[in-house]
């Protein structure tokens, strides 16, 4: 997949360059501003947003819709702490899919464990934060090309 360098779209106090073909991320977070925000800024860049806000309906999206990345916080109903992204590495349906976790949580070793399950990342909750998450889409999205 490659990039339209020419379109960007400004959100926040950065530009970020618009996806030239429809990519596909699921959203999987309870708190519904997080998830609007979230979905704003994706859909700002090109980027078509899946939601879901409990690990179980995140987990069955993934299944029946094959999102190419899969956004995800922790602290949820039905799948929160690390479930979601272990059931979904699982799952041979979804364990190739790139798995980025969004959280305000920090426990020891959270890192460690959440790499060792196969999460590609994790961004730190806050308005500050998103471009970083954006980044982090952008850049797994022209890997997929």
């Amino acid at each position: 997949m490659s990039l339209d360098h020419d379109t960007t779209s400004t959100t926040g106090s950065f530009a970020t360059p618009v996806l030239s073909r429809h990519f596909t991320v699921l959203v999987v977070d309870q708190d519904p501003a997080t998830g609007d925000q979230v979905t704003k800024e994706l859909e700002g860049a090109g980027v078509r947003v899946l939601r879901a806000s409990t690990g179980m309906q995140g987990y069955w999206l993934a299944i029946s819709k094959d999102p190419d990345v899969i956004v995800t916080e922790l602290g949820m109903p039905n799948g929160g702490r690390a479930d979601l992204v272990e059931c979904l590495k699982d799952a041979p349906q979804t364990r190739n899919i790139p798995i980025i976790v969004h959280t305000a949580q920090n426990y020891p070793g959270m890192l460690y464990h959440l790499e060792r399950l196969g999460a590609v990342a994790v961004v730190n909750k806050g308005k500050d934060r998103l471009g970083d998450l954006l980044e982090l889409v952008e850049g797994l999205s022209t890997s997929e090309s």
